[in-house]
């Protein structure tokens, strides 16, 4: 079993697309239950990257199974939401936060695989 706790902003314009990234949507909660039946068999000793990974939730999930698992967002207040949340998952994850546009891939390629694999 993979818990996983969230800080999420709450906020009348939240479907506005500033804030798009800081709320859970309804897919990921299909993504993390696929992630948590296959996570064992598709990503141990695999890293991988979640793109625009707003709260966190898919890329934690996956990090209970893969490391590193690098959470990229770009704008500030997103990457203070994924940053709180990858800290109060501190426990269970091997997530790093990095802003989207300034992820260099060769600084977190697993190198017996050759990079991400996932």
């Amino acid at each position: 079993n993979v818990r996983i706790t969230l800080n999420c902003v709450h906020d009348e314009n939240q479907f506005l697309s500033a804030f798009v990234s800081r709320v859970v949507w309804p897919s990921a909660g299909a993504l993390c239950r696929y992630i948590c039946d296959h996570g064992a068999r598709a990503f141990r000793g695999r890293s991988c990257v979640e793109l625009g990974s707003g709260t966190g939730l898919c890329g934690l999930t996956a990090s209970a199974f893969c490391a590193p698992c690098v959470l990229t967002d770009g704008d500030d207040k997103s990457l203070e939401v994924l940053r709180q949340n990858v800290a109060l998952n501190a426990g269970v994850n091997n997530a790093l936060v990095t802003e989207w546009f300034f992820f260099d891939v060769r600084r977190y390629t697993n190198e017996s695989t050759g990079g991400f694999r996932t």
